[in-house]
C-alpha cells in the first residue's frame, strides 16, 4: 500500500512522536465516535443522570469502552506498524503451547486470589481506596449480564478487546521497544508488567496485575508469538466473566478472595511447572525453526 513503512529509517524519537501523534487523534476521533453512538443508540436524559443501576447508562458505558479500546489501542497500533513496518510477531500457532497457557491461567486463579488478598491487606490512602470503591461499583455494573446477548456483549469489550489491544500496546510495542532500549529482556518484561498493572488505576489489584504482566511478558519473549499472550489475557478476562453470568452474583465473585494458603501454593507451583513446560516447548520450537 501508499503508506507502507514510509517512515522505516527515521529516527527512534521520530518514530516515537508519530506514535504519539496517532495515539491522540485516533482517541479523539473515536471518542466522538463513541459519543454519536451513544446519542444515537440510547435515551440522552437517561444517560446523564450517571445512574448504575440503569442498565442504558451502563451500556453506554460499554459502547463508550468499545470505542476508547479502540482508539487507544488497536488502531493506533495496527497503523503504526503500517507506517513503520513493525513487526508485532503474529505468527502460526502452536496447538500445545495453546492448551498449556489456557490451562496455566486457569491452574494459577487460586495464587492470583491469594495474592489479592494479600494486596488488600496494605493500607491505602484514603483518595486511592475512594477510587477503587468507585472502580468496584462500575465492575459490578458492567458484569451484570440478565441475557446471551449481554454475556456476548461483555465478552467482547472485556475479554477480546482488552486482550488484542492491550497486548499490542504493552507486549507487542512497549515490551520489545524496552528490551532493544535495555538490551535485557528480564528488565523489559518487569518494567512493561509495573507499567501494565498501575496503568489500570486499581490499587487492590496491582500486585496481582503485575504477576499477570510478568507472566505475559515472558510467555511473549520465549514463545516470540503475540498470539500467546492474547490468548492467555483473553482466558484471564473471559473466566470472570463466565463465573459471573453463570452465578449471576458479582458482589459475591470479586470478594472472595479467601483462598487456603495451600491452595495457593499448589496453584502457583502448578503454573510454575506448566511455565516451565511451555518455555521447553518453546526453546524446542525455536530451535528446530532456526536449524531449518
Amino acid at each position: 500500500m501508499r503508506f507502507k513503512a514510509i517512515y522505516k529509517n527515521k529516527s527512534s524519537k521520530y518514530k516515537f512522536f508519530c506514535l504519539l501523534l496517532l495515539f491522540i487523534f485516533s482517541f479523539l476521533i473515536f471518542m466522538q465516535f463513541g459519543n454519536i453512538a451513544i446519542n444515537f443508540f440510547f435515551d440522552r436524559d437517561l444517560i446523564e443522570n450517571q445512574n448504575l443501576e440503569n442498565k442504558q447508562y451502563v451500556n453506554s458505558l460499554k459502547v463508550m469502552q468499545l470505542f476508547l479500546t479502540l482508539g487507544i489501542f488497536v488502531i493506533p497500533m495496527f497503523l503504526y506498524a503500517h507506517l513503520i513496518s513493525f513487526d508485532f510477531k503474529f505468527k502460526n500457532i502452536v496447538r500445545q503451547n495453546v492448551i498449556l497457557i489456557i490451562t496455566i491461567m486457569l491452574i494459577i486463579v487460586p495464587f492470583v486470589a491469594m495474592l489479592t488478598e494479600f494486596n488488600l491487606s496494605i493500607k491505602a490512602p484514603d483518595w486511592l481506596n475512594q477510587i477503587d470503591a468507585e472502580s468496584d461499583l462500575t465492575i459490578n455494573a458492567l458484569l451484570k449480564m440478565d441475557s446471551n446477548v449481554d454475556f456476548l456483549f461483555n465478552l467482547l469489550i472485556i475479554a477480546i478487546m482488552p486482550a488484542l489491544g492491550e497486548e499490542l500496546f504493552f507486549r507487542g510495542y512497549l515490551q520489545q521497544t524496552i528490551i532493544k532500549w535495555t538490551i535485557s529482556p528480564h528488565i523489559g518484561i518487569i518494567i512493561t508488567a509495573i507499567l501494565f498493572s498501575v496503568i489500570h488505576f486499581q490499587f487492590y489489584g496491582l500486585i496481582p496485575r503485575f504477576i499477570l504482566g510478568v507472566l505475559l511478558g515472558y510467555t511473549f519473549l520465549w514463545s516470540n508469538n503475540l498470539w500467546l499472550p492474547i490468548i492467555a489475557h483473553f482466558v484471564n478476562n473471559a473466566h470472570v466473566l463466565i463465573i459471573s453470568f453463570i452465578y449471576n452474583d458479582q458482589n459475591r465473585i470479586m470478594l472472595s478472595n479467601n483462598v487456603d494458603p495451600t491452595t495457593g501454593i499448589f496453584s502457583f507451583l502448578g503454573a510454575a511447572l506448566l511455565m516451565y513446560l511451555l518455555y521447553q516447548s518453546c526453546y524446542f520450537r525455536n530451535n528446530k525453526t532456526q536449524k531449518s
